[in-house]
């Protein structure tokens, strides 16, 4: 397999790679929100955890988490410092596990199916643990005005979360071996592309003409606001 002439030269370098990988990733939330990061950030951390041990999974998984994180969440600096720090480190935590099983999956036969299956298991467990959890950096709070978000509706931001990462995983899967399976992707991709216009069509409608004003309230927060109530239209 191509990935594994590949292996002795991205050993050496996997670990700027996951980091690399976790920095693309924050460009695709606010306030970049350039959506279409996430794809290639997501396949090039799978790319560095393929083939790899469960350690060596668990430590790219930390560092792809930790410069992830800590960049996209940096406005918690707007609570403190050291909520910044804590928050992050935790959540990084949890893709390091995430990347000791991913390496784990990546020698099971349908790997990228079980890749996509495990990236949704990450953020359901870091969204609901502790105390309720924190489910910023979720892959489908990154959709809006893609296609992706027409599946909203129908599957939910946990079933568009896997619809992103199983792309991602998808697009890895083409790239170690194009030759030989550029027909059966190019044939998953026209399903859903299918699939992706059905739920654009048939799925509610996204935009109004109508206003509304709201009023946001978030207590022990240092800071003011530069108004307490604001009009939106979406």
């Amino acid at each position: 397999m191509p990935w594994r002439r590949l292996a002795p030269v991205l050993a050496p370098g996997s670990v700027p790679l996951a980091a690399a990988a976790g920095l693309l990733l924050s460009t695709a939330f606010e306030p970049i929100a350039f959506f279409w990061s996430a794809l290639p950030a997501v396949a090039l951390f799978l790319w560095t955890v393929h083939g790899q041990r469960a350690r060596r999974g668990a430590l790219l998984g930390l560092v792809f988490g930790a410069c992830f994180m800590y960049v996209n969440i940096y406005w918690m600096r707007a609570v403190a410092d050291a909520a910044w720090l804590g928050l992050a480190g935790v959540e990084a935590i949890f893709l390091s596990l995430g990347g000791a099983l991913l390496a784990v999956a990546s020698r099971w036969r349908g790997w990228p199916v079980w890749s996509a299956v495990i990236w949704l298991a990450i953020e359901v467990f870091r969204g609901a643990w502790p105390f309720s959890g924190f489910t910023w950096g979720r892959l489908s709070f990154a959709v809006v005005d893609t296609p992706y978000a027409a599946a909203l509706p129908w599957v939910g931001s946990y079933g568009v979360s896997l619809l992103v990462a199983a792309t991602a995983a998808g697009l890895l899967w083409l790239a170690l071996d194009i030759r030989a399976r550029w027909k059966p992707v190019t044939g998953g991709a026209l399903v859903g592309a299918l699939l992706l216009g059905l739920f654009a069509a048939l799925g509610p409608r996204w935009t109004t003409d109508r206003t509304a004003t709201i009023a946001l309230v978030q207590g022990n927060v240092p800071g003011t606001a530069p108004s307490s109530s604001s009009t939106i239209g979406r």
